[in-house]
């Protein structure tokens, strides 16, 4: 509740992050600025942070760097994490684009295959982990097949 505020020298925004004048700081870039957020966590941890220790902003705002806003991970934590919005904004991209819209199952449970335009069972089909059915309904095994070796026999 009563979280003391840091001062911080002057500073200037670049591709939505913080910049701080800190010359004298090790870490600082070649005009003596360093990105303000990794200098509120070593001020809080009481240290210099180490190579490979990112400070990861919690909401995603990259301006917002409130200490309560910041979490100091390591790369492969911080990694995990955006590979799983990653797959989460795949998603929505491909849920929004009308080019790639979803093929729904019919009643029977079968979709329709867009080359052949024959209704097959969802094990027929190509597997996809990022389609909400954890297929690609585009295309059946068989026609994609049949477009490897046209692209294999292409080249």
């Amino acid at each position: 509740m009563g979280m003391k505020k840091i001062s911080l020298p002057r500073r200037y925004k670049c591709r939505g992050y913080w910049f701080v004048k800190c010359s004298n700081h090790p870490n600082s870039n070649p005009k003596g600025y360093m990105l303000e957020h990794r200098l509120i966590m070593e001020k809080k941890i009481g240290r210099l942070l180490k190579n490979g220790e990112i400070v990861h902003h919690k909401n995603g705002k990259t301006n917002d760097n409130r200490i309560e806003n910041l979490e100091l991970l390591d790369k492969r934590k911080h990694d995990k994490i955006f590979s799983e919005k990653k797959k989460q904004n795949i998603l929505k991209a491909y849920k929004k684009s009308s080019k790639n819209r979803l093929t729904k199952p019919n009643e029977k449970g079968l979709f329709k295959c867009k080359y052949c335009l024959k209704w097959k069972k969802p094990e027929e089909f190509c597997k996809n982990k990022e389609h909400p059915y954890g297929i690609r309904p585009k295309r059946c095994k068989e026609c994609h097949n049949k477009y490897c070796m046209e692209r294999k026999n292409a080249n």
